[in-house]
């Protein structure tokens, strides 16, 4: 079922569909009394058409009250207004006008049809469902009940048998690539990569100027972290048309995944040419303007997200990431708690602010912070390794020692927690437990030998025969 075949035929008086379109509608807004001003009825079908192919829904719909008001009982009318007020996300009043529609045609199958989409846009596919095998039950070749059942299988995660149908369908003049595509949807939701990329490659065989099959084509590289090949396939999309926005953002992001920020940079700044207020790009500009070590760019770029939306929290969080490199700690530190007091268990929020007291020498203040962010976050294992070095700093080594016990235990492959266990153990005068760790570190990485040798002097008052059984341990010398 199409609503998108307009007659253009138009009255001799017009050069154009949009001459008249302008004509009657000005006409209308102003007055219905007199026949001159609204347009013949032969016309009035196509004006409805015309304004739903050109997306101007609501002038569809004035066209289209007009026309029930002239013909009461016409079941099109109703159909195209339910079609309208369906687009308009207004469903409970689509389905009382399609409703209306069915009770003088009860057996019209573009009515049933729009029903069922009605049904399966407001989150009951299984109805419209059935409202589908109605109408395939009276013509099982109805193309256009074929495909919507597809989409209807596709929601409900029944791709096998939505990918049947559509291989059916795959022959259709009218659904052609969008036919290939879907089944490319399909298999990439099932996880077949391979096969989603050669339907979508046949889709794009059949309209090779499709600027949205390549974008999706990209959207499925990106998905498998194949970055170069999503790039190809974006720069496709923007060959054909250079104002897609989504292809321009979806480029950066990818660039971004790949190290290039400088393409990245210019790829949001394309995106933001074309969608000047959109906040996503704004952020993730200044996201990548931060990672290139760009803080200032970074931190005027947050700010502007901010302005567009004072309550996107990712950029106070990125901004005060910012403030902190450049050492502007007091702006750093609002920026957080402005998340924090919205996001009180943010963790990465809260380790960031960990961080920034230690960095600020309030190290009593940071320990709680760190311990706060591994609550609430046990996979911030990153948290309890700088809450021990909090405590080590502190000379409360029991606490130190408790920490970093329970950080090997989580991560015992990771030198570093082995290195802190063994500076703590020295402290406290444990030289051959220390010891112990220290082989522990230097089997994970002999380079943390120069880190020992700057420190440990300092640590051990015998440091020479400290080394030396070291030394041996590490070396296996005698």
């Amino acid at each position: 079922m199409s609503f998108f075949d307009f007659d253009d035929e138009f009255d001799d008086d017009f050069e154009n569909m949009e001459e008249q379109l302008h004509y009657y509608l000005s006409n209308l807004r102003s007055s219905r009394k007199s026949s001159d001003n609204i347009p013949p009825f032969e016309a009035l079908e196509s004006l409805v058409e015309y304004c739903i192919s050109t997306d101007r829904l609501k002038e569809a719909l004035e066209f289209c009250d007009l026309w029930i008001e002239l013909i009461p009982n016409s079941s099109d009318a109703y159909n195209k207004k339910a079609f309208i007020l369906s687009n308009l996300d207004m469903n409970d009043d689509a389905l009382e006008y399609v409703e209306k529609a069915l009770s003088y045609n009860p057996l019209d199958p573009d009515a049933i049809l729009n029903k069922a989409m009605i049904l399966e846009q407001s989150g009951d596919p299984k109805a419209a469902l059935k409202h589908i095998e109605t109408i395939l039950m009276l013509d099982p070749t109805n193309e256009d009940a074929l495909f919507q059942k597809a989409m209807v299988l596709q929601s409900l995660g029944i791709f096998n048998d939505s990918i049947q149908i559509l291989e059916y369908l795959k022959d259709s003049e009218y659904y052609g690539a969008e036919v290939m595509q879907e089944i490319a949807y399909c298999y990439n939701c099932m996880n077949d990569f391979d096969k989603s990329v050669i339907y979508f490659n046949k889709a794009i065989d059949q309209s090779p100027y499709d600027e949205h099959l390549w974008y999706n084509l990209g959207v499925i590289y990106n998905s498998k972290r194949m970055y170069h090949q999503a790039i190809e396939s974006y720069d496709m999309a923007l060959a054909i048309n250079e104002d897609f926005f989504s292809a321009w953002y979806n480029k950066a992001n990818s660039f971004a995944s790949i190290g290039r920020l400088t393409d990245a940079i210019e790829c949001f700044k394309e995106a933001l040419r074309i969608v000047p207020d959109d906040v996503d790009t704004m952020h993730n500009l200044a996201s990548v303007y931060g990672d290139n070590n760009q803080y200032i760019s970074a931190i005027d770029h947050f700010s502007k997200a901010l302005e567009l939306d004072p309550e996107n929290f990712e950029s106070y969080f990125g901004r005060g990431i910012c403030y902190d490199a450049i050492e502007k700690f007091d702006s750093a530190m609002q920026d957080y708690d402005k998340v924090l007091a919205t996001f009180p268990n943010y963790s990465e929020v809260l380790y960031a602010k960990a961080d920034l007291l230690f960095n600020m020498g309030k190290i009593n203040q940071s320990v709680q912070f760190y311990k706060d962010s591994f609550e609430s976050d046990n996979s911030n294992t990153e948290a309890l390794l700088d809450c021990a070095s909090a405590y080590y700093e502190l000379n409360d080594f029991d606490n130190a020692l408790d920490l970093i016990t329970q950080f090997i235990k989580l991560e015992p492959d990771t030198v570093e927690g082995f290195y802190l266990k063994a500076k703590i153990l020295a402290n406290c005068g444990l030289l051959k437990d220390s010891q112990k760790e220290l082989v522990l570190a230097f089997k994970l990485d002999k380079l943390k030998l120069y880190q020992y040798l700057s420190e440990f002097p300092e640590i051990v008052e015998d440091f020479e025969k400290f080394n030396s059984q070291i030394l041996k341990q590490v070396f296996n010398t005698k």
